[in-house]
């Protein structure tokens, strides 16, 4: 009785083995997928961010690239023409009225979320070298 027990954990242990074999491979697979993904975003914000890269220096969270203007916007700084503009009740032309305290909170969420939009921006194409590098060791491995 005692054998066929450890007959039967071996064969559950062959048998868990065997299965997870394909998962383990399969675990690999992904971080090929991931990289690719990753180059070919980068590879885009290359191509459709170019300007902007020029200033990654100074895109931390606390600047945008405004694409507009061609320049770089500090948010204090627009915070600050915003709370002008409230104040003054200067005309808003996308909302056909003066400017808001909301109108301003709304365009200050916008611009944070482009400063951060940029900042992970030039991260992704700053790992870009070192993502195609990192992959090619993995394509060479298989």
């Amino acid at each position: 009785m005692k054998q066929k027990r450890k007959n039967t954990r071996r064969a559950c242990v062959i048998a868990i083995g065997a299965c997870l074999s394909p998962l383990l491979a399969y675990g690999q697979e992904p971080d090929a997928k991931v990289l690719k993904t990753d180059i070919a975003e980068a590879q885009n914000i290359q191509r459709t961010f170019a300007d902007g890269l020029q200033h990654c220096a100074v895109l931390d969270g606390t600047r945008f690239y405004n694409s507009g203007q061609k320049r770089v916007i500090l948010l204090s700084e627009m915070q600050t023409s915003l709370q002008n503009l409230v104040k003054d009740q200067v005309f808003n032309p996308q909302k056909k009225r003066p400017w808001a305290a909301a109108d301003a909170e709304e365009r200050m969420k916008t611009a944070q979320s482009q400063a951060n939009q940029d900042r992970r921006n030039c991260n992704l194409v700053a790992k870009l070298p070192e993502m195609v590098k990192k992959l090619a060791e993995l394509e060479s491995k298989r």
